[in-house]
């Protein structure tokens, strides 16, 4: 296999956008939690935590996501950007990029 060979092509039916105003703080932060605060509830939200790689490095299920949700991280995540990926039940989604000090 030659190394920029391409392996698969992922299609998604996503939607770019979640229509809700979406706050991720506090950023930078130290690792230990983020606040996510929404301006409407959702019915079911997935959030992907990935690293500067792209390489998953935490998920979370809400059968029920609003208001403000804290998000724990433990072990707390190591110095570094992470993105941040919010996902609702009609697979829209919207992209965060944070900071850990």
């Amino acid at each position: 296999m030659e190394k920029n060979e391409l392996l698969s092509t992922i299609v998604s039916d996503c939607k770019n956008n979640i229509d809700n105003e979406i706050y991720v703080y506090p950023n930078p932060n130290n690792g230990e939690e983020v606040i996510i605060s929404t301006s409407s509830v959702m019915d079911e939200a997935f959030i992907f935590i990935y690293d500067a790689a792209g390489r998953l490095i935490r998920e979370f299920k809400f059968l029920e996501f609003g208001g403000e949700n804290v998000l724990k991280f433990k072990p707390k995540l190591e110095p570094g950007a992470y993105v941040i990926k919010i996902i609702n039940s009609n697979n829209e989604y919207k992209y965060f990029k944070i900071i850990v000090n």
